[in-house]
């Protein structure tokens, strides 16, 4: 059953998105964080033993896919092709494994942009005022070379 963690209302719990994430990191936990606003469903966050494997939010504007073709590290065709692949397969392997896979990208490569992409989609969380999360069980983890420690998310302040 799923928990909730923080909400506008409820006195006594954590009171941002940023303490129930470090919450969730410093107790090693592996779930996944819901996040709901007056809309319904903002987004999650995908924890794996303490680190984040992926986040999503529907805030953010590109996906994982059109995020690489942006930047240049694809080209449209090929993420076309890496897309009827996952389609094909029934979502059992991420895009990113089928691109790796593929040797469309190199680990190095493919771990840096899940690291932006996610970033992104964390931030977006991150902004949105009057968030309610709860958690519950999230989808296996099989990658652990592919998640992320909390401080690699965390916003940057600047020197006092």
């Amino acid at each position: 059953m799923d928990e909730i963690l923080s909400a506008p209302s409820e006195p006594g719990r954590p009171t941002t998105f940023w303490d129930v994430l470090h919450s969730a990191a410093a107790s090693g936990w592996s779930g996944q964080i819901e996040a709901l606003d007056e809309q319904g469903e903002a987004g999650l966050v995908v924890f794996h033993q303490g680190r984040i494997a992926w986040a999503v939010s529907r805030h953010q504007t590109e996906n994982l896919g059109a995020f690489l073709a942006r930047i240049g590290k694809l080209a449209p065709e090929q993420i076309r092709a890496a897309q009827a692949k996952y389609r094909a397969e029934g979502g059992r392997r991420k895009l990113g494994a089928i691109l790796e896979q593929d040797h469309r990208l190199e680990r190095p490569v493919l771990r840096h942009c899940l690291r932006l992409h996610t970033r992104r989609a964390v931030d977006s969380l991150a902004c949105r005022p009057r968030l309610t999360l709860q958690s519950g069980t999230g989808p296996r983890v099989v990658e652990d070379e592919l998640t992320f420690p909390l401080e690699d998310f965390l916003p940057s302040v600047p020197p006092g």
